[in-house]
């Protein structure tokens, strides 16, 4: 964070925020290793993974330029982008999951189990894997933050999964 007289810049050096803008003279920046986020007075979240950073936009739209071109679009509100630091991929709709985190949800809407687990994983200590067999179930509903062993055994009641743990903090979705 470096807000100065003339600047509020954020840097995203990984994971995920969620922003909600407040008015001020002073411009508001987003920085991300694949860019720089400008929002024009909104509600938004950006995501940094794997290389490329995830913009939904729910209020307001906020302005996406790639770090290594001068590639730049306006996302508007109920859109979303993503982007690396070279070029930002066609426009879909926001992802209205992105925002739930903030209030200890994670929505699953039609997921891959593999995805969901990944996403899972963040929100857990240690080692969260899944076995290979069983990574293209999909997982549909909204399920607790503040207790994943718990989303873990919700799995484990709906599909045909089971929840191997060799340590504590080494647990494996596996094909029952």
């Amino acid at each position: 964070v470096n807000f100065s007289a003339g600047l509020r810049e954020l840097k995203l050096y990984r994971g995920e925020v969620l922003i909600n803008t407040g008015s001020d003279r002073r411009p508001f920046v987003v920085n991300t290793p694949q860019g720089h986020l400008r929002p024009l007075g909104t509600r938004f979240s950006v995501r940094e993974q794997h290389g490329r950073t995830l913009l939904n936009v729910y209020e307001g739209s906020v302005q996406a330029r790639c770090a290594d071109s001068d590639q730049t679009r306006i996302v508007p509100a109920g859109q979303g982008v993503t982007f690396d630091r070279q070029r930002v991929a066609p426009m879909q709709r926001a992802q209205p999951g992105r925002e739930a985190w903030a209030n200890g949800v994670l929505m699953a809407g039609d997921m891959r189990l593999a995805d969901f687990i990944a996403e899972l994983a963040s929100y857990r200590e240690g080692h969260l894997g899944i076995d290979p067999q069983v990574a293209n179930l999909r997982v549909m509903g909204t399920f607790p933050l503040q207790d994943t062993d718990q989303v873990l055994a919700m799995l484990e009641q709906v599909l045909p999964v089971r929840v191997e743990r060799r340590f504590t903090w080494w647990v494996t979705v596996v094909a029952r």
